[in-house]
């Protein structure tokens, strides 16, 4: 016999959000079917379960009828930040976290610290191992692609590089981050194609060609470009590295690559 006391299914309901979203949903459900002033609440809770799947103007309907019905609630404030939202945009909805969900944030963010230690000590491989284990536990969190592909740079692997920035921009849906990642993925991909420009040929001692001044300029506006190229807000490591030292690492890979060389 299926209990009728409203508050037991919202109680259920709220045990079942923990690994089932959706017979949470229907728990809910019936508490507010059986005690519609009593269990008001459980309108709000249904309508962050209905944004979690993508239902962005069913919930809006559940948010505005619950801020009607009450209007001074314990969810009145979230409730009237989620209609602002989805009144403008009915696709900018907000994820639910599971238990699943969470333990997966805890052990990426315990793996992202340990991989930060070990950047500090230029333990690169270390750190990128590290890097990785987080992006596995939190496969659409773009900061940890991010994190490997500033290691690969760092350690003047620029295809690798390439290949992490990249990965990071299709999984960001925040436009000036991903604005700021392509700035990153496009100076690393300038420096590859500066390191494809330069030839030197083996066991022939060179005759250095000396640049003209106008070539020099051009490589120095080139360095200053890439520089400019590096925001300051782009780094997500949180550690003693600074985008200005990550625009640096690229300077000196360029300074260190070979200048055009002529056989006499």
């Amino acid at each position: 016999m299926l209990p009728k006391n409203a508050s037991i299914w919202t109680n259920l309901g709220t045990a079942q959000q923990q690994t089932d979203n959706q017979q949470a949903r229907a728990s809910y459900q019936k508490g507010y079917d059986l005690d519609k002033k009593g269990s008001v609440g459980n309108l709000y809770l249904m309508a962050a379960i209905d944004e979690n799947y993508n239902k962005g103007m069913q919930a809006l309907g559940l948010y505005q009828q619950y801020l009607k019905a009450d209007p001074s609630g314990a969810y009145a404030s979230l409730a009237q930040t989620r209609v602002a939202a989805l009144s403008k945009n009915p696709s900018d909805i907000e994820k639910l976290q599971t238990s699943a969900d969470r333990q997966g944030a805890e052990a990426a963010a315990d793996a992202y610290n340990k991989g930060v230690e070990f950047q500090k000590e230029k333990k690169y491989d270390e750190a990128i191992t590290q890097f990785q284990i987080a992006a596995q536990a939190q496969p659409n969190e773009p900061t940890y692609p991010y994190a490997i592909g500033y290691l690969y740079q760092a350690k003047e692997d620029i295809d690798n590089a390439v290949v992490y920035f990249k990965k990071a921009i299709s999984l960001s849906t925040d436009k000036q981050q991903i604005a700021e990642y392509q700035k990153v993925l496009d100076a690393v991909r300038h420096l590859k194609r500066l390191r494809l420009t330069m030839t030197v040929i083996p066991n022939t001692p060179p005759k250095i060609i000396k640049e003209p001044s106008r070539h020099t300029s051009k490589r120095s506006k080139s360095t200053r470009a890439i520089l400019m190229l590096i925001p300051s807000s782009v780094l997500p490591i949180s550690s003693s590295v600074t985008s200005r030292k990550h625009a640096l690492l690229i300077c000196r890979a360029i300074a260190k690559a070979p200048k055009i060389v002529s056989i006499s």
